[in-house]
């Protein structure tokens, strides 16, 4: 009689590939945003990575850009909250956003 195999979850699965894709840190990154920003404000600017402890960000507008600059000071500690090591943020409009 053999032994049974332990059964992976899909969520350990899907955590593991990504993990090993390079797409795990993305995916946090995302997913904290989006709980920090809300759904209107994450839809119209998303997080592009992490450099020097910043998160840096892109709008896919110059209204959107303008929206997250002005609440730069209330998103940081809400960024941090949600687990995100980061000191700043940093929000540059889109280079397919379309021209002014």
């Amino acid at each position: 009689m053999s032994k049974p195999r332990p059964t992976v979850g899909i969520d350990s699965a899907l955590h593991g590939f990504l993990r090993k894709a390079g797409l795990e840190d993305a995916l946090l990154q995302h997913a904290a945003w989006e709980r920090a920003a809300g759904e209107l404000l994450a839809r119209h600017v998303r997080p592009v990575g992490r450099k020097n402890g910043a998160l840096m960000l892109e709008a896919d507008t110059l209204h959107w850009q303008k929206q997250a600059l002005g609440m730069k000071a209330r998103l940081l500690p809400r960024v941090q909250a949600e687990g995100l090591d980061v000191l700043r943020l940093v929000i540059k409009l889109s280079p397919d956003a379309p021209p002014k």
